[in-house]
């Protein structure tokens, strides 16, 4: 089930750990809320200063993403950029007080939606940022929580057409010349082709961004089954691997038998591992 409409939205704030997530992430779907009349408000989280090359090495590399990410807001139509200044590539380590920061900007802007990168993402800063946020959405939240894609696919369950507004995505993203490794066009290739696959469960010849949205609270236990498309006991046993099963982390013990079971299977020990953060701040 997926819709291909904007979901209802006055205020959009959008969490990006790095200068070019929005973008490379739901760029179109901004596009879209910036021309529908919503405020859309963006939070760069790290300073993008994590990044290395020889094109890197006489310039102020995070003066000149935050260039970067202020031209391209600019091009998207974002209403205002925070940068929230924490440490690239350590996010994971911080996680209690991204937290708390979200909570103060999320007071601040009162959005109706956030989006966040997905909690699959192959990228630690990523699942940081999402962890976070999905803190919020395991304790009750008041706004609905869009999950998007940049380096890996998420189970999603809407859609959103960005055909109209594709070559404005195409453009931010083509701005991103040093936050791109100086080859801002390979990753926009990559991006364009991700969004034009999704397009396969539409029958449509468009171009879609996928989302995991999420309007109500959910357990652990929920988050786990979605992202595992409901992997049932016999089908786990079926793929279980003895040898992985002894290297899973004592903090089994405080997880459901469910999750803990699934944790043995080679195919979703990755997932598994990427939960465990903000599995082990919440009350399971």
């Amino acid at each position: 089930m997926f819709i291909d409409a904007l979901p209802t939205a006055k205020k959009v704030l959008v969490l990006a750990p790095h200068p070019d997530d929005e973008s490379l992430g739901c760029g179109g779907t901004i596009a879209l809320y910036s021309s529908s009349g919503a405020d859309v408000h963006l939070a760069v989280v790290s300073n993008g200063e994590n990044i290395e090359g020889e094109c890197f090495k006489d310039i102020d590399i995070s003066e000149v993403r935050r260039q970067e990410v202020m031209a391209s807001s600019e091009i998207l139509g974002i209403k205002d950029v925070r940068f929230l200044e924490f440490p690239d590539g350590q996010l994971s380590m911080c996680v209690d007080a991204l937290e708390k920061k979200f909570e103060t900007v999320i007071n601040e802007i009162s959005p109706d939606i956030v989006f966040a990168p997905s909690p699959v993402e192959h990228h630690d800063d990523h699942r940081a940022v999402s962890e976070a946020v999905m803190r919020f959405v395991t304790k009750g939240c008041t706004f609905k929580a869009a999950f998007y894609e940049v380096y890996g696919t998420v189970r999603f369950n809407t859609l959103i057409d960005i055909s109209a507004v594709s070559a404005v995505k195409q453009r931010a993203i083509q701005n991103y010349h040093y936050s791109l490794f100086g080859q801002p066009q390979v990753y926009n290739e990559a991006i364009k082709g991700l969004n034009s696959f999704r397009a396969f469960y539409t029958g449509q010849s468009s171009y879609y961004e996928a989302f995991w949205l999420i309007s109500s609270p959910l357990t652990p236990s929920d988050v786990f089954e979605w992202l595992t498309y409901g992997m049932n006991e016999k089908t786990i046993k079926a793929l279980s691997c003895p040898e992985i099963a002894d290297k899973i982390s004592s903090l089994n013990q405080r997880l459901p038998d469910n999750i803990c079971t699934a944790a043995k299977t080679p195919i979703l020990k990755k997932i598994y591992n990427r939960l465990l953060l903000f599995l082990k701040g919440s009350n399971v």
